[in-house]
């Protein structure tokens, strides 16, 4: 158990996510909240780690860290020792807190990670505001490596991708780009924690696809009445795939009737469960202009893939590449993900081989996150420790994918991640996803459709985004669609009228 006690409270939560970085697994107690009850419960071999954190009128911070009440280590950092990226003096001290801590727990574990001090889902942004306010790029280094403590690599990781990113995506009020979510699997994976159903007949599916298809006139009318630029449509799940060919015409066809749709338009439909690709159904999506496909093994382990609930082999994976390039799709993305139970080095380098073999243009490789509503974290299934080997695994995939000619250019992160690390995505050349580097960076509005999903109106000059979200459940997603159209709506025309 780890008890910390802080002279101020409004930074309990910078503490929290702080000492998270290094302990995913105990308890945390911040100024003793829980912690007598919880302390009862302990086993003879437990240990607790106290942790004390002044902050004095002359903004230093000190900690320190004692063991079963034996001293241990201290750890002292001033404001003045430091250069920020914000004039708020607020954030500075939480930013120093947060330093200060990560010194003194990396002493302590002896271990540091690559993102330093950073949990945020969206490195890359701080780079973009940084620039944006006059920063340059030698400055912005140098506090996020003194400052937040990043790895040098993945500094360099970060500036790539921003400048990949801001030769892609422009500033403009009027650009867009459009989700639509289909909530149902054959199976749902252990480790999911997305809206997903299981085990709903063709009627209900088409049901749904009925009122989706309400959904997606509205937001037609949305488009149409502010005269959006429609930059990317993404067709996500869920299991897309799992539509028949009549629904997945019926969607396709609702959308090109419904959308101005450029041509060459990015128009992406996640194939992610091989066994739902079919020669006629990838004709209809070719036919109607998708242009992008994913098909996702995870892993390319077989024993894996069982022990995850994912309903499909390797060898399905293989035939499903095999069936999609006959079909003519010039650009497929796969995901993989590091981490799952039991895998390390040897399953990397399998799944590598088969990037060599079947040479996807799109890599996106995740590394495995424990988030609720999944089984994993119902269950306290996965270890979430440090393992070394998870960051030899992370820089043998983009070395390796590097030396294939392919380019990082977009990544984030979650919560609960392992090993503190990101995911990140890797391209060839001209194959870049708009829609991926948009719905992380949201730099451009995303109008979202369908159950569960989530709309994100953008005034790009301010920073400033309205989320609108879809109701997970089948029932409530129907009757208030009507509710979110009009939202949605009101929100665009204040953004498009805004000009202050």
């Amino acid at each position: 158990m780890i008890n910390v006690t802080i002279n101020s409270h409004k930074y309990s939560d910078s503490i929290f996510n702080t000492v998270r970085i290094f302990d995913k697994v105990h308890k945390i107690s911040i100024n003793k909240k829980d912690f007598e009850a919880d302390k009862d419960n302990l086993d003879d071999n437990d240990t607790i780690i106290d942790i004390d954190i002044n902050l004095d009128m002359e903004c230093t911070a000190v900690s320190r860290l004692a063991v079963d009440s034996v001293f241990v280590c201290e750890e002292g950092t001033s404001l003045e020792d430091l250069e920020f990226l914000n004039k708020e003096n607020n954030k500075n001290i939480q930013v120093l807190l947060r330093h200060n801590l990560y010194r003194l727990l990396s002493r302590y574990y002896e271990t540091t990670y690559s993102y330093g001090i950073l949990t945020g889902v969206r490195p890359v942004k701080i780079i973009r505001i940084a620039a944006g306010n006059g920063y340059d790029r030698r400055y912005i280094a140098r506090v996020l490596k003194e400052t937040f403590l990043l790895k040098e690599n993945t500094i360099e990781n970060l500036f790539r991708v921003y400048e990949t990113e801001s030769k892609l995506l422009a500033k403009n009020k009027t650009n867009a780009s459009l989700y639509i979510g289909i909530p149902f699997c054959p199976t749902k994976c252990n480790y999911c924690s997305f809206t997903s159903y299981v085990g709903k007949s063709e009627e209900e599916i088409e049901n749904y696809i009925d009122i989706l298809i309400e959904e997606i006139k509205q937001n037609a009318d949305i488009s149409e009445e502010f005269d959006l630029d429609v930059q990317s449509i993404y067709i996500g799940g869920g299991t897309p795939g799992i539509l028949n060919d009549k629904m997945t015409y019926k969607l396709l066809e609702s959308i090109r009737k419904n959308f101005k749709i450029k041509d060459g338009l990015e128009f992406t439909m996640e194939s992610g469960r091989p066994k739902t690709i079919t020669n006629e159904k990838l004709k209809i999506m070719k036919d109607m202009g998708v242009n992008r496909i994913s098909i996702n093994p995870q892993t390319m382990n077989n024993d894996t893939l069982k022990l995850v609930n994912r309903d499909h082999t390797a060898e399905d994976i293989m035939e499903a590449f095999d069936i999609a390039r006959a079909a003519g799709f010039e650009t497929i993305n796969a995901d993989f993900i590091i981490g799952l139970p039991g895998e390390g080095m040897e399953d990397a380098y399998r799944n590598i081989d088969f990037i060599k073999d079947y040479r996807p243009e799109n890599v996106t490789v995740h590394n495995l996150a424990v988030k609720r509503g999944s089984y994993y974290h119902n269950k306290n299934y996965v270890n979430q420790r440090f393992e070394k080997v998870l960051d030899e695994i992370n820089e043998l995939y983009k070395r390796s994918l590097e030396d294939l000619g392919m380019n990082i250019y977009y990544l984030y992160r979650q919560k609960n991640i392992r090993n503190n690390a990101d995911n990140f995505g890797y391209t060839c050349r001209g194959h870049e996803s708009i829609y991926n580097i948009n719905i992380i960076e949201e730099i451009q509005t995303i109008l979202a459709m369908g159950a569960g999903s989530a709309s994100k109106i953008v005034d790009p000059y301010k920073n400033k985004i309205h989320r609108v979200g879809n109701n997970k459940d089948l029932k409530t997603y129907s009757e208030k669609l009507e509710q979110v159209y009009l939202l949605k709506k009101k929100l665009i025309s204040q953004i498009l009228t805004d000009t202050q």
